[in-house]
């Protein structure tokens, strides 16, 4: 009975919360091969949740974000500047967590990223060079299709805000032997429709 009561409780916050929900946040971008580079990054998106039952709080999310990411640094004491932006298109599934007598709720989830790469290139000391027609001391190129994972956590407080985590790892490469990821902190409100 007590259980019936808490699942109950928790379908009608959640069924509350259903929409859309445009965050922002602070979005640093790893790029692996031999080394590492972490570069600076900002983000900005929309999501959409529907529950898939209305028994369970479990919802499917789908969106898009749009990632800017920079660095500079001296390389060979030259100073160089490196830009990327990247459209992601993010599926998840996740569950909902009401906690009782309390304007919180958690929200895990993980999902597929579909991730298109718009700008990749370096400028130093005047010249520039642009990713997609070559990528480092190869013929390779940079990508412009990306398939990705995600995992995180939103944490709803009172319906009105959203604060969350999200790791987004790429696993298909950027260029030959170049891993990319995400580590995104973030903040939203929910849009109701």
């Amino acid at each position: 009975m007590v259980a019936a009561a808490i699942l109950t409780s928790s379908i009608s916050v959640s069924a509350q919360w259903a929409g859309g929900l445009i965050r922002a946040g602070y979005s640093p971008y790893t790029l692996k091969d031999d080394s590492s580079i972490n570069a600076s990054g900002v983000m900005a998106g929309f999501s959409m949740a529907n529950y898939v039952s209305s028994s369970v709080p479990v919802y499917a999310d789908y969106g898009v974000d749009i990632h800017y990411a920079w660095k500079e640094y001296s390389f060979s004491g030259e100073k160089m500047k490196l830009n990327f932006l990247t459209a992601v298109i993010p599926v998840n599934i996740g569950y909902q967590f009401d906690v009782n007598d309390s304007p919180l709720s958690f929200r895990p989830y993980a999902g597929l990223a579909a991730g298109l790469n718009i700008l990749a290139n370096a400028k130093c000391d005047g010249e520039s060079a642009n990713f997609f027609d070559t990528y480092g001391e190869s013929d390779d190129h940079w990508k412009r299709f990306q398939l990705g994972v995600q995992v995180g956590i939103k944490v709803i407080i009172k319906d009105m805000l959203t604060i969350g985590y999200e790791y987004r790892p790429f696993v298909t490469e950027a260029a030959e032997s170049l891993k990319t990821s995400y580590n995104t902190f973030f903040i939203g409100v929910p849009l109701r429709f």
